[in-house]
């Protein structure tokens, strides 16, 4: 493929993403198979992706929002940018008729399907642009089938332009970490479960604490380590933390920087993650991949994606999530069962067939 493709990461330059891990796999794969493949990036930035690639460097004029919006697509045009990929939710208010295809990536709707209170839903009028925007792209892909039966849903996308490409996991993700110094620098040590996600309500943290609190009455001697940012205003969690009398058990890590999540899945001896809507659910396939049982959610792409590797929980019901959080923890048997399950079905989800079904949805928009 002689195209010149741009795989467009400037809008999330200077932001903490948990998918840094994610997205550097995808351009890893992408430079190795593409002829004329570039990265387009802010002149500063956070470096959420580190892997090498040919890079297009935004002027500093374009990095305004507005400016951006209307003038992005005459700026690519005049370097012969033939596809653009935004590998995130991103729909510029106007483009040009300059003939580049473009491509997006959607990882869910939760912004539109959910209720206030479990997620900053969009302004009526920012969803209304985004369902008029969208069915203008060439191709929308997405992580899920269930997420797709969002997106037809709630942004009212045609079936027809979505392609789903599951994420492909990070092969730093593995067993065989020397996780032990990561895991000193945040004082943890001893067996620990693992939550591994922003702070919010959609996550569902607070019922993870809340179930933590049986654990810990059964006397079993672990840790519960959080690891993610807290979303701002967001204290439910801290509050069920000191009403419960969990402060010297439970550990926030806050943000943890993308080579060092990795480690964190090595030394757990669970993960639990009931949360209320995934678009695919990164953490249980980190945590497959990196031998660690996980307990999590029956509901959106959740099963779609974990299969038969994952023991399920009700997430509206914090017994039933310390009830089998207590069963993975004390049944070795069922550990070990979860724990191979898992590593195969991490396999399943490797960065090269997600780079493959990509670069086959680039080709398609080209062809048409």
């Amino acid at each position: 493929m002689n195209e010149r493709i741009v795989l467009a990461v400037d809008r999330l330059d200077g932001r903490r993403h948990t998918f840094g891990l994610l997205l550097t796999t995808l351009v890893e794969r992408l430079t190795a198979r593409l002829e004329n493949f570039m990265l387009l990036r802010r002149r500063t930035r956070a470096d959420l992706v580190a892997a090498r690639a040919p890079e297009l460097i935004l002027p500093s004029w374009l990095e305004n929002h507005y400016a951006y919006a209307t003038f992005v697509a005459l700026f690519l045009k005049r370097r012969d940018v033939d596809l653009i990929h935004y590998p995130f939710l991103y729909a510029p208010y106007t483009w040009w008729a300059t003939g580049i295809k473009r491509v997006v990536t959607v990882h869910g709707a939760a912004r539109a399907a959910l209720p206030r209170g479990l997620v900053e839903r969009f302004h009526p009028l920012k969803l209304e642009r985004y369902r008029r925007a969208l069915p203008t792209f060439d191709a929308i892909i997405t992580v899920s089938q269930a997420s797709k039966q969002d997106l037809i849903a709630h942004y009212r996308v045609p079936p027809e332009k979505i392609h789903v490409v599951y994420n492909g996991v990070s092969e730093a993700f593995n067993p065989d970490l020397n996780w032990r110094p990561t895991l000193a620098r945040y004082g943890i040590s001893g067996p620990y479960i693992l939550s591994v996600s922003t702070i919010k309500p959609k996550k569902n943290v607070l019922a993870t604490v809340k179930a933590y609190a049986e654990v810990k009455r059964r006397g079993l001697p672990h840790k519960l380590v959080l690891v993610g940012y807290k979303a701002p205003g967001y204290t439910a969690v801290d509050e069920a933390i000191e009403q419960l009398g969990l402060g010297h058990d439970v550990i926030q890590t806050g943000f943890v920087p993308a080579e060092s999540v990795p480690h964190f899945y090595a030394g757990a001896d669970l993960l639990v993650f009931p949360s209320l809507h995934e678009g695919f659910g990164l953490p249980v396939v980190e945590a497959f991949a990196s031998g660690c049982p996980v307990v999590t959610s029956r509901v959106y792409a959740l099963p779609e994606v974990a299969g038969d590797a994952a023991l399920y929980c009700n997430p509206h019901d914090v017994a039933d999530i310390g009830a089998k959080m207590i069963e993975v923890l004390t049944n070795d048997r069922l550990r070990e069962m979860l724990i191979q399950r898992g590593l195969a079905r991490a396999r399943q989800f490797t960065g090269e067939r997600c780079a493959e079904q990509t670069i086959a949805v680039y080709e398609h928009v080209l062809e048409h």
